[in-house]
């Protein structure tokens, strides 16, 4: 399937998208609009890339606790998220879209995880902030221009 995107979400890594082999959709959306636009049956662009959904779970964290606590708040936001999209799941295939979540942190190991990177830890490490198939539970691996990205159906 290189180069070539079906109907779907996919979830990658900013630094992804600036390769010139990956395609880019023209229309841009942050994750609560996007949400905000979904709970609103509004229309939505065919092809649309969300972004600050990395962000708007580290502030979840931070919010909570930065610990246990802050990790649990940030799992039932997802939960929440995971729910709002499966229930416009049939919307969105009649609709065809491609929608594209941007992250700072995508890795794909016995399971997806997602998160942030932190500048100021040692290393640059990334932060996990939550498991992918909390939010798109039909998650595959899948190539387009030769990087490894997630991709889940409706």
């Amino acid at each position: 399937m290189d180069g070539m995107l079906q109907n779907g979400f996919y979830v990658l890594e900013r630094k992804q998208l600036r390769k010139h082999a990956f395609p880019r959709p023209k229309a841009r959306m942050s994750a609560m609009n996007f949400f905000r636009a979904l709970r609103r049956s509004e229309p939505l662009p065919d092809k649309i890339l969300i972004e600050g959904l990395d962000r708007m779970t580290y502030q979840i964290y931070r919010l909570h606790g930065e610990g246990e606590e802050g990790k649990e708040a940030v799992d039932r936001a997802i939960t929440f998220l995971g729910r709002a999209l499966y229930r416009e799941r049939s919307r969105l295939l009649r609709q065809t879209h491609i929608v594209m979540f941007a992250m700072e942190y995508v890795e794909h190991g016995e399971r997806w995880r997602a998160g942030v990177r932190i500048r100021k830890a040692i290393g640059d490490e990334p932060m996990e902030l939550f498991w992918l198939e909390r939010l798109l539970p039909y998650c595959e691996v899948t190539e387009i221009g030769g990087e490894r990205v997630c991709y889940s159906r409706f």
